[in-house]
């Protein structure tokens, strides 16, 4: 393709994103033809555009239906910390929680056991779960907590309840701290299945360890969302002119490996 078509499709691009934001969700656009003749392009170079507006999240193109308009992104907000459940509730967002997979008793990976600090012979108990907005996949999480946990765990709460506090009240005491590390990641196979997407499309991926009170961690896991249908939200304050930053407490009493930062929770709850 010549730079001069390379340039035209960003353009049109930038061209259709005022046009698509105006538009209800589910509008259906004109045809590939139409848009076309509308911009005087080849159809390879409107489908470059249109490419780039349904990895944005945008749009959605369906094979014998065309293209429509995808409903607005849903806001995650990261700090203040606030777990998905309690976010979601706050900003009056309905949501389903799908259970895809549980295991009261596996064998940790290695990474788990470090976590979680586990006896060498220690089990855990793996919960997979899918999060849904609007009949649309949001995000994946894949949880462990010690087994000794599990005999009490009910799936049918986790469906309704937050799932730091069901560990919580279980544990007999809050869940104080959160250590998380954010990335962007090409999905795996298995993560990439439950999204509905293909596998290698990147994801942004949380991998977290929750800690008791105590500074004993509770559970480990990680998230991964579509980026193409949230976008996330970080409100804080800057350290006032001329002081530094005070010291980040040490939460767990250790760090993740790689540089996995601590955040303090409110009101119990932990970063999701």
């Amino acid at each position: 393709m010549s730079k001069g078509s390379q340039a035209r499709y960003l353009v049109i691009a930038e061209s259709l994103k005022p046009q698509i934001a105006a538009m209800a969700p589910d509008t259906l656009l004109p045809t590939e033809n139409e848009l076309a003749a509308q911009f005087g392009v080849s159809r390879v170079t409107l489908r470059q555009a249109l490419k780039l507006l349904e990895e944005a999240g945008s749009i959605s193109r369906t094979r014998g239906r065309g293209t429509v308009v995808n409903p607005p992104k849903i806001v995650r907000n990261n700090i203040p910390m606030r777990t998905l459940e309690d976010d979601f509730r706050e900003q009056g967002i309905a949501f389903e929680t799908q259970i895809l997979g549980f295991e009261a008793s596996t064998q940790p990976s290695k990474e788990v056991r470090e976590h979680l600090r586990l006896a060498p012979k220690e089990r855990v108990a793996a919960l997979r779960l899918l999060r849904i907005v609007n009949r649309r996949v949001i995000c994946v999480e894949e949880r462990y907590c010690r087994a000794s946990l599990a005999g009490r765990l009910d799936l049918d709460e986790i469906r309704s309840e937050g799932i730091v506090e069901i560990l919580s009240r279980l544990s007999e005491q809050p869940i104080e701290t959160v250590e998380f590390e954010t990335e962007i990641l090409p999905s795996s196979g298995e993560i990439a299945s439950a999204l509905g997407l293909t596998r290698g499309t990147p994801v942004l991926q949380n991998s977290f360890v929750y800690f008791l009170s105590n500074g004993e961690p509770v559970e480990t896991g990680l998230i991964a969302y579509r980026v193409d249908r949230c976008k996330f939200r970080a409100v804080g304050r800057f350290p006032l002119a001329g002081k530094s930053a005070a010291p980040a407490k040490d939460a767990g009493k250790r760090s993740m490996p790689h540089g996995k930062s601590a955040g303090k929770s409110r009101g119990g709850n932990g970063k999701s």
